[in-house]
């Protein structure tokens, strides 16, 4: 039986037992949208032992500087989302992506 929560001491825990060094933690947009704040927190409570992985808005008009503030990090990525249902949500992404791309 699964457990109901995972901390990421729990996963900390877990991949020591089984000699795992590293692993990417996925901030989950159906739960978290575009806010990465509880995988950050979690990042962050454990220097070394995750990578993290973040959707971003293309259609946020500060996408280009979140992509940016991404990039300075070997161990994170972001996860760029667009939605066929808003147009401008298209538009929007070869923007976001050229700015990951001089990165």
């Amino acid at each position: 039986m699964a457990p109901h929560r995972v901390t990421g001491g729990d996963m900390v825990a877990a991949k020591d037992v089984v000699g795992v060094d590293g692993a990417q933690l996925v901030s989950p947009f159906t739960i978290h949208r575009y806010d990465p704040s509880y995988a950050l927190l979690v990042k962050a409570a454990h220097p070394g032992r995750f990578g993290l992985i973040t959707p971003v808005d293309p259609a946020d008009p500060a996408v280009a500087d979140t992509v940016a503030a991404w990039a300075g990090d070997q161990r994170s990525w972001e996860r760029l989302i667009a939605s066929a249902k808003g147009a401008s949500r298209t538009r929007d992404l070869p923007r976001a992506c050229g700015s990951a791309s001089r990165r």
